[in-house]
């Protein structure tokens, strides 16, 4: 898992009024002033030399400790910036871990075992259906409240590993990464900045912003990390009919009361993606570990549908279409 816990501001117009690109590179200006070529970044693996992360990633592997090995590996593409080497490294390991081939995903995971899997929760009074088009489920009582205690506390073990440096504050919304008033701030950037590039500040410039952004915090945790986790992966696989070996890492969600902005509209493919495709999401899992809030539904614009499932519960919907059988994001 990542040492360090990402916000990832989100620029709705429910945030705060002054929270814009340029109100930011001002409080920069004030609070963290950055020059072209500075690092910041203090954390406690990056203050490790490349040379003594090579030595811990090559002493992983020959472990056979894949997700520390990936772990390094992505610790070292941040260190170098040598996305060439690094990425390609860490996507290897990633990829063992969660196994995604083409031929395999096609034989074992397609929309008819979903549609079959989910039907028959739904006859046994397991599931509930919200929206046949596209496909939307209620799945009940997916964890008990036993279990719900035991992942919050997981949850909060895992992000205090985490605490050894301050969280980075990312953006992936081109008017704050294409800004020329934030560009030194940027410790790293995937993709063009102002046209679909993300990126994360250094820390420097995290800790002078993150208490003026609305944010949400994701927390990663790999197959093999937690046994709670593994189990209700393959309860969630029996309930589905999706194979867990090609799911993506359990990914958990806080936002913060009162400040987040949530998640602007979004859908969980790409628009010109195909269902067949490498790494695509054939579906998305959300399971509520609270309830005690105003707001905060998952909402559905072009159904009208808006909806905030009891602790314990799932939402479970298929991402491509048109139909079952499409393949289209």
């Amino acid at each position: 898992t990542r040492r360090r816990p990402r916000g990832c501001p989100r620029n709705r117009a429910a945030a705060a009024a002054s929270f814009t690109p340029s109100a930011l590179a001002a409080l920069l200006r004030e609070h963290a002033p950055l020059h072209a070529g500075e690092s910041h970044v203090t954390g406690p693996r990056n203050s490790l030399s490349s040379n003594e992360l090579i030595r811990l990633a090559a002493a992983a592997d020959e472990r056979g400790d894949l997700i520390s090995a990936a772990d390094l590996h992505l610790d070292l593409l941040e260190l170098t910036g040598d996305s060439d080497t690094y990425t390609k490294s860490a996507t290897e390991r990633l990829q063992k871990l969660y196994p995604m081939g083409d031929a395999s995903r096609v034989s074992r995971n397609h929309s008819d075992t979903f549609r079959t899997a989910v039907e028959q929760s739904v006859a046994a009074g397991k599931a509930e259906v919200l929206s046949a088009s596209p496909p939307v489920y209620l799945l009940h009582d997916v964890l008990s409240a036993t279990e719900v205690a035991d992942l919050r506390g997981v949850v909060a073990r895992r992000r205090d590993l985490w605490g050894a440096s301050h969280p980075l504050v990312c953006f992936q919304h081109d008017a704050f990464t294409g800004h020329p008033g934030l560009t030194h701030a940027f410790d790293w950037m995937r993709g063009r900045p102002g046209a679909g590039g993300r990126g994360c500040f250094a820390q420097a410039a995290s800790r002078a912003t993150y208490a003026h952004v609305p944010w949400s915090e994701s927390l990663f945790v790999y197959r093999g990390q937690e046994a709670l986790f593994d189990g209700i992966s393959r309860r969630v696989q029996e309930m589905s009919g999706l194979h867990d070996t090609h799911a993506y890492s359990w990914q958990a969600l806080t936002y913060e009361a009162g400040r987040d902005g949530g998640y602007a509209d979004h859908t969980d493919c790409e628009h010109a993606a195909d269902l067949l495709g490498r790494g695509e999401r054939m579906a998305t899992l959300l399971v509520y570990l609270t309830d005690d809030f105003d707001g905060g539904e998952t909402e559905f614009p072009k159904l009208g549908l808006k909806v905030k499932p009891p602790v314990g519960s799932a939402l479970l919907f298929y991402n491509f279409g048109p139909g079952w059988g499409g393949r289209a994001c």
